[in-house]
């Protein structure tokens, strides 16, 4: 990586956002030489503020699969390819 690793943490961040949750795929890693525009502009700012860091962001996209899933967490847990673990462990309190 040509940055220093606060500079690939900042991608990798970036890159889980622009993924929505699916996989990250080379296309979510906008790699640039320093100094020069990206051919594709940024993105919009949503209306939602972005999570600040990794765990957050995390929390974020549980949250929103447990919506679309009508709270099933099983559902949410195959949406995001997870585990129900990592769900339960996020949020005890939807343990069985």
């Amino acid at each position: 990586f040509p940055g220093n690793i606060r500079e690939l943490k900042n991608v990798m961040e970036r890159a889980l956002i622009l993924s929505g949750g699916k996989p990250v795929t080379s296309e979510h890693l906008q790699l640039f030489q320093p100094g020069a525009m990206p051919s594709v502009p940024f993105p919009p700012k949503p209306a939602d503020p972005l999570p600040l860091n990794i765990d957050e962001a995390e929390q974020e996209l549980i949250q929103r699969a447990l919506q679309e899933t009508g709270g099933n967490v099983a559902e949410a847990a195959r949406l995001l390819g997870v585990n129900r673990s990592r769900i339960y462990r996020r949020f005890p309190q939807m343990k069985p």
